[in-house]
């Protein structure tokens, strides 16, 4: 417990930015380089300049900030420990008293804790996805893709052409969780590979036309599913924008030799003039 104790402390030490011992190895070469200048030194001068110690009321405040700091890490693990019996544990390990449990036991119980923490989110979130996609398939606004799986919403009209599996789509998205949360969206309008995305984010772009948007939502089967640094079997939605195609070039015959295509104005086809942005 002491050692883990340990980890935990050292993890929260301060570090320098990167870059900072550089700049100042090269501030003291330049330092070095440059005429000497005879400052007076003095009692007065050193008092001045040296960094004063902390109070009693200072020191006190930077022991509540630091406990504050582990109790922040402690709580983003997300864990359900008793909080009491933390601080009590911090009491003894400063008193110098045994760990109830041996460092390697803790560890165990720790992961033990975190894969049911996993398995319970897993079995919420995949009953609220369930949940969800039933009720919202009675909207008559609602479009099913596929059953309990794939739906979507048309939010835009497009009229451009028609995405097909094998074109590049340029699109622009925002992701969020059932509860609005956002967990993922693009800056700018992107081409993406059907063939390397979602499968339901594949599905649901599939049909859609130049300058279309769409509110799209994913069970998670069709999603990232219970493995994924995101919540856990979670349902995904997506506003989709269809901002264009990006134009197939024909094949050439590498043989004949020559420049190829350079990127120009013509690169991108069926984009249309004024975009739907996402808001």
């Amino acid at each position: 417990m002491k050692q883990l104790l340990s980890l935990l402390i050292c993890s929260l030490a301060i570090t320098a930015p990167q870059g900072l011992f550089a700049a100042q190895v090269k501030a003291e070469k330049e330092a070095a380089q440059a005429p000497k200048v005879e400052i007076a030194k003095t009692e007065d001068l050193k008092e001045e300049v040296a960094p004063k110690e902390l109070t009693a009321d200072e020191v006190k405040l930077l022991s509540q900030a630091y406990g504050h700091m582990i109790g922040e890490n402690l709580a983003q693990i997300g864990l359900p420990l008793d909080n009491d019996q933390i601080i009590h544990g911090i009491q003894d390990a400063f008193n110098g008293a045994e760990s109830p449990l041996e460092d390697s036991t803790t560890i165990d119980m720790i992961s033990r804790l975190q894969e049911d923490k996993l398995k319970n989110e897993c079995k919420a979130n995949l009953k609220e996805a369930e949940e969800f996609l039933a009720a919202h398939s009675k909207d008559k606004d609602i479009i099913v893709l596929e059953q309990d799986k794939l739906q979507f919403k048309q939010m835009v009209k497009g009229s451009g052409k028609e995405c097909e599996l094998e074109d590049t789509p340029i699109i622009s998205y925002k992701g969020t969780y059932l509860n609005g949360e956002v967990f993922g969206e693009s800056k700018k309008a992107e081409p993406i590979s059907l063939q390397d995305t979602l499968a339901g984010f594949r599905k649901a772009i599939v049909g859609m036309k130049v300058g279309e948007k769409r509110k799209v939502y994913i069970h998670p089967d069709l999603a990232y599913g219970p493995t994924t640094s995101l919540a856990p079997n979670a349902l995904l939605t997506f506003e989709i924008v269809l901002e264009g195609l990006e134009k197939q070039e024909p094949e050439t015959d590498d043989t004949i030799g020559g420049m190829g295509s350079l990127p120009n104005e013509d690169a991108f086809a069926d984009t249309p003039a004024d975009h739907q942005n996402l808001k």
